[in-house]
């Protein structure tokens, strides 16, 4: 596991296939059922593109650990100024608060970090009651749902 950025009390780290905890947690994550019915199929396809990567690349998955776990993960997607996370939590560190946590230090590291981001975005599938929560925990506000989805949003405060 290569440490590309720390956070506040987070570390963003880069996928090592060398590293047999590395790839047991990408094993879990692919794995798990709420992973994959509500964030997708191919998790594990991000975070293994993030291998040696030195910095944080957009459309790439990377470990989110503390001082001594794997956490969790996020990926990100730009469309313009707007950048749409993808995040979990690995199932022995759910009900903890690491999702609000993992939300609240990635989104402030894209806001304040990085210049062309302007807003973060959450698709959050209508039965993912934990996510939502996280997502109020982490200051997202609600713009609008459907039967499927709604939708949170997180900008930087002027």
């Amino acid at each position: 596991m290569e440490l590309i950025r720390k956070l506040n009390s987070l570390y963003i780290c880069s996928y090592d296939a060398r590293n047999i905890n590395n790839c047991q947690f990408v094993k879990t994550m692919n794995e798990d059922s709420l992973v994959r019915e509500y964030v997708s199929i191919r998790v594990g396809n991000r975070i293994m593109a993030s291998f040696n990567d030195e910095k944080i690349l957009l459309e790439h998955g990377y470990i989110i650990a503390d001082e001594n776990n794997l956490i969790g993960f996020f990926s990100s997607f730009l469309d313009f100024n707007q950048l749409e996370l993808e995040y979990g939590v690995h199932p022995k560190f759910r009900n903890q608060g690491f999702g609000s946590k993992i939300l609240c230090e990635v989104s402030d590291y894209f806001l304040t970090e990085r210049d062309f981001v302007e807003k973060i975005v959450l698709n959050i599938d209508s039965n993912n009651i934990y996510s939502e929560k996280a997502a109020i925990h982490a200051m997202f506000k609600k713009e609008q749902e459907n039967k499927f989805t709604k939708f949170y949003t997180k900008t930087l405060k002027k």
